[in-house]
């Protein structure tokens, strides 16, 4: 086993730890490098600075202080050693693959816990019970560790988890959030996911998902609202796992759909938190859940306030969850031949730049409604629909307007108001529908626009 110790003094009682260890095990090349030294910590740490040409950042709390040093694309993280030897230290650590050393002075892997063994059959193994309890984000850590190494849950950890579950309450929101990100950003998440769910994790982070079991829902669904939303979540996954058999003809400009896979998957299972609150049965025994997807996008907006999201990423779920309707309410529109090219542009404007994400997000919901269900006449409409927005919406949104305020000014005599604001909208969306090619166009269309409202009439909003 090779460790590239550059940057590190050779000297007795220094040894890397943790994720690092494994990463070199597995034959991936780690960047962050998390070394402990007997208490104190800190001249280690400069001296690493030194040899890095940067500096020792102190990081946490007073007492349980450790030092950050960057050097390039590496990370070290320099902390003091629990207890009096290095085996005492490992034998606090969450997991067995993150409970091995290597010594720095012997040139020697450390693995008390026989994580090389757990790395060989590719199981996340706790090291004790109690480690779980000590600190309960590692109860979420499991599964973030199995969905970004692809690695089984061993049994008694799982049993562990599931004793401890309600304790992940005691985390900090931000330490939820980085975690459970980072488990959505893998690959495949479902299975664990679905794990998280039979150990109790999941309702215990999400109390919201769990009121979604038993919610019947009305005749277009075979499935409960939780495992619809379980069964979406699968088929997104697909969609956001393979985009080449999605739309293979502009694969290129498709990389960046959906811009965030990560927190649309997010958004995909919280879409329809709001149907418990909103079900109602009418007098013939229909189901509805009507206003479902406002509430919900509320509902997640406070979700995202207690894990700690930023400001952005908020805006971006409570917008797909808000908004995850409307892509049927065009279908709907277009299958009685009612939808119109303006109708198709107001809707890539007020949804730019995340049209395409809330259409995969709508094809992956419409897949589960049923247990197998072929590609859709809804499917192909929404397919179309992000062809249209990538290859005439976007290049047409990107060229100048036909006009500007100036223009209005100087041809009509208007001033800055809600009109004024009203007919530079107006005009850009008839540019984008195909209707209007040239200025002189655009300013005819004015003209003729004026003459038709009366000057109390109240112009405000467009929408």
């Amino acid at each position: 086993m090779q460790i590239n110790t550059k940057f590190i003094p050779v000297e007795p009682d220094v040894y890397i730890v943790g994720g690092s260890i494994r990463d070199i095990l597995m034959d991936r090349e780690p960047i962050d490098f998390d070394i402990t030294v007997k208490a104190p910590c800190e001249p280690l740490a400069h001296r690493i600075a030194a040899r890095a040409g940067s500096r020792a950042v102190p990081v946490g709390k007073p007492g349980a202080r450790i030092y950050r040093i960057k050097a390039g694309n590496l990370n070290f993280d320099v902390a003091p050693m629990y207890g009096n030897s290095i085996e005492a230290d490992l034998e606090r650590r969450d997991f067995t693959v993150n409970a091995m050393a290597w010594d720095i002075a012997r040139a020697r892997l450390i693995d008390p816990m026989n994580g090389q063994n757990d790395i060989r059959f590719r199981r996340i193994r706790m090291v004790s019970a109690k480690n779980l309890e000590d600190d309960p984000i590692r109860l979420l850590r499991a599964f973030r560790l199995g969905a970004t190494l692809s690695f089984s849950i061993a049994a008694e950890t799982k049993a562990a988890i599931q004793a401890l579950s309600r304790h992940i309450q005691q985390a900090a929101g931000e330490r939820i959030r980085e975690e459970w990100l980072k488990l959505l950003s893998a690959g495949d998440t479902f299975f664990y996911i679905r794990g998280m769910d039979d150990t109790g994790l999941l309702p215990a982070i999400f109390p919201e998902l769990a009121a979604l079991k038993n919610c019947r829902q009305n005749g277009h669904h075979v499935f409960d609202a939780f495992s619809h939303t379980m069964c979406a979540f699968s088929h997104l996954e697909a969609l956001v796992r393979q985009p080449e058999g999605f739309l293979p003809e502009q694969i290129q400009i498709f990389q960046a759909v959906p811009s965030d896979p990560v927190l649309l998957k997010f958004a995909l299972l919280l879409h329809d938190i709001g149907k418990p609150v909103c079900r109602s049965i009418d007098a013939k025994g229909g189901i509805h859940f009507y206003r479902h997807e406002s509430v919900g996008a509320d509902m997640a907006s406070a979700i995202s306030r207690r894990l700690r999201l930023s400001n952005p990423d908020r805006a971006y779920m409570t917008f797909i969850i808000g908004n995850h309707l409307r892509p049927l309410l065009l279908f709907m529109e277009h299958q009685v031949q009612k939808l119109t090219r303006k109708a198709i542009v107001r809707f890539f404007t007020k949804s730019a730049p995340l049209a395409p994400d809330l259409l995969i997000h709508a094809i992956a919901d419409a897949r589960g409604k049923k247990a197998d269900r072929p590609q859709s006449s809804f499917e192909s409409f929404c397919r179309q629909l992000i062809r249209i927005y990538l290859g005439e919406y976007l290049p047409h949104a990107a060229l100048p307007p036909l006009i500007s305020g100036h223009d209005l000014i100087r041809e009509f005599h208007l001033t800055p108001s809600p009109l004024f604001s009203e007919l530079l909208s107006r005009v850009e969306t008839e540019r984008l529908a195909g209707r209007l090619q040239s200025r002189e166009e655009a300013l005819e269309w004015i003209k003729n626009f004026l003459l038709t409202i009366s000057p109390l009439d109240n112009h405000s909003s467009f929408y």
